[in-house]
């Protein structure tokens, strides 16, 4: 168990803990170990930020108190791999880029095309997750089972039915937090879990359905950073929080 994380200014921050915490699962990696994070709720010193990190690296949220990594598990590696090249890309972007930029990306929103198109996948996730809480009910999945909560940690796949909607719901909250145009940054897991499904979705959208997007964004303006899905991954869930889930 990881019990406290003490990092200086400026890297006191969710992206570096999640980066120490993925270095002591690289070592544990092939010897079926699991790491154990204490959630803010838990009450030590440094929590909050532990808690930051384990979001970030997909922890399985064993209790309201507790987060864990099964360091076995193949979506378990991907989320270091994606942590560690997003720690990467910011250490070039900060010795890159001058005060100018940095403030642009402080100012960074999402371009209407992309926001559109993003809005459109939640809510293809939406009912596709609504129509499975009603065909699963409490069923379990089994690995190499088809459908959108399969696509979710393996260690999900025994959630009941209540969990299961509550997973469903956070794909209708990022959509109306997009109806209501705000950007969409997760305020819990679920919604981190679903707005990475959206994001890889929208991509889909825009390879596959190319026609359907034109009819979407055919009259809201062109940018530049129209579809920039990498810049979604970085700064989307650069401030996120994790709060307790709901019952």
């Amino acid at each position: 168990m990881i019990e406290h994380l003490d990092l200086a200014a400026p890297y006191d921050t969710p992206l570096v803990a999640a980066a120490v915490v993925a270095s002591a699962a690289d070592r544990l990696a092939g010897d079926c170990g699991t790491i154990v994070i204490p959630r803010s709720t838990f009450g030590l010193e440094g929590g909050e930020l532990l808690d930051e990190a384990g979001a970030l690296l997909q922890a399985f949220e064993f209790s309201d108190r507790l987060r864990l990594i099964d360091t076995a598990l193949a979506a378990s590696e991907e989320a270091s791999r994606q942590v560690r090249e997003r720690l990467g890309r910011r250490r070039v972007e900060r010795w890159e880029e001058g005060p100018d930029e940095e403030a642009d990306e402080d100012n960074w929103q999402l371009s209407a095309r992309t926001a559109t198109v993003l809005q459109a996948a939640l809510e293809d996730l939406s009912q596709q997750a609504w129509e499975e809480v009603v065909a699963l009910d409490d069923e379990p999945l089994v690995r190499g089972a088809a459908g959108l909560f399969a696509e979710l940690p393996p260690l999900t796949f025994h959630r009941p039915r209540a969990w299961r909607k509550h997973m469903a719901r956070a794909f209708g909250d990022l959509c109306a937090d997009l109806d209501a145009g705000k950007t969409p940054y997760p305020r819990c897991t679920g919604e981190e879990m679903a707005l990475h499904l959206a994001i890889r979705q929208a991509k889909t959208l825009l390879h596959d359905r190319p026609n359907r997007v034109t009819d979407l964004v055919h009259e809201l303006p062109v940018s530049e950073d129209d579809f920039d899905w990498e810049a979604c991954l970085d700064l989307l869930f650069e401030d996120f929080t994790d709060y307790p889930a709901a019952a």
